[in-house]
């Protein structure tokens, strides 16, 4: 879902004070627990989120790109390129840490579409440092298709999230910040991130930009983590009005025809445009040495998904690539019964991208202790270069 993002504001209030034999199987059950396709999925939608408080009308937020103001409002729409569309409000609180005053920011993420099926809260705490803004901390809980799992983020000391005012506006200005991961979900053990991930930060030319309100001149902040690319646009008063990734390279539309009903789990077809085709072959839950990992069902499940993946990333690609996935299983009682050990598996391999699948049972495979083979057809995007050959 990285294709592009555009974030439009709706609507900000409180921010006056800032200055500034086979057999087929129809549904792989990835994502719920019944494996039935034509079901409609039931996500209780929380109620709207609002501030502990109402809004001060005379505070002045320490930096008008980045308005932390308690008891605001900001609603926004989120548009991806696959047709999804999601209602994103945003809402701060006053807090306290160590004596110095901090800020709560909530924001609650849900799919009006349905095609991501996801209910979502994240929950930031930053303190102000002069005109920067630092962050402490981030925790995202999410309900993706029925599934829960939640996302710690850890940050180094003195990250920032948001430079200076007077800074903001000299183009070439930089900032980073850096955190650690941790992952969990319902009975599983949480699974944390040795790797510390440094995002960069630069500052643009100013640039107009039209949104639902007006047009304004925003700042653009090209933000960079590994080799994605995302630029955010901020308007002073209004904060963030706009964001796009450099994936727009090529367009993906989910496909789910009326008459074959909400599929769960998977999409019955995704149209890619633009991109050369990659075939990957049937991966195994074997390691480079061709040794079978375990002879439990759903760690060869992740093990073969992530050989299907790095094939994919050494083609330049990413999960979100892969228009479509063949899953082969010598039994699909067993498959059934692991269903969260392998959703769970799913989800940090493959995050919320969900392609067209097919589930096939089988006799056996080529391999006797392999019981489960994946292949993969992906659009790997023009712009994205191909990994060296190993």
């Amino acid at each position: 879902m990285r294709l592009i993002l555009l974030i439009v504001l709706l609507a900000a209030t409180a921010l006056s004070g800032c200055k500034g034999g086979t057999s087929s199987v129809n549904s792989n059950g990835i994502g719920n627990g019944n494996g039935n396709a034509n079901v409609g999925l039931n996500i209780k939608i929380p109620p709207p989120i609002k501030p502990l408080e109402a809004p001060d009308p005379n505070f002045t937020a320490c930096n008008p790109y980045f308005p932390l103001v308690p008891g605001s409002v900001a609603k926004y729409v989120i548009n991806y390129s696959s047709g999804v569309v999601g209602d994103l409000t945003v809402v701060i609180d006053a807090g306290d840490e160590n004596g110095r005053k901090a800020f709560t920011q909530r924001s609650q993420l849900i799919d009006r579409s349905g095609g991501m099926k996801i209910v979502q809260m994240i929950t930031r705490r930053f303190v102000c440092d002069g005109g920067r803004v630092q962050i402490l901390s981030e925790k995202t809980e999410s309900n993706l298709a029925g599934q829960t799992s939640s996302s710690d983020f850890e940050f180094r000391e003195n990250s920032l999230m948001m430079t200076d005012p007077k800074s903001l506006l000299i183009k070439g200005s930089t900032w980073t910040h850096a955190f650690r991961q941790s992952f969990s979900s319902p009975e599983q053990p949480v699974s944390r991130s040795d790797q510390l991930k440094v995002i960069s930060f630069e500052v643009g030319s100013p640039e107009h930009v039209t949104i639902a309100i007006g047009t304004f001149t925003a700042v653009p902040v090209t933000r960079k983590i590994d080799d994605n690319l995302t630029v955010d646009h901020y308007v002073a008063g209004l904060g963030l009005v706009k964001r796009q990734s450099n994936q727009d390279t090529m367009k993906m539309t989910i496909i789910n025809p009326d008459a074959l009903g909400q599929p769960r789990g998977y999409s019955n077809g995704l149209l890619f445009e633009g991109g050369s085709l990659l075939f990957v072959a049937g991966q195994i839950g074997w390691d480079r040495d061709s040794r079978i990992v375990s002879d439990d069902f759903a760690d060869q499940f992740a093990q073969a998904l992530g050989n299907v993946l790095a094939v994919v990333r050494q083609a330049g690609g990413q999960p979100e690539n892969i228009g479509r996935l063949l899953i082969f299983v010598t039994d699909k009682s067993e498959y059934s019964s692991r269903l969260r050990d392998i959703g769970s598996a799913y989800h940090q391999l493959m995050g919320k991208h969900f392609p067209a699948m097919t589930l096939v049972e089988v006799s056996s495979l080529l391999e006797p202790l392999a019981k489960v083979e994946i292949e993969a057809l992906a659009v790997i995007p023009a712009a994205s270069p191909a990994g060296e050959q190993q």
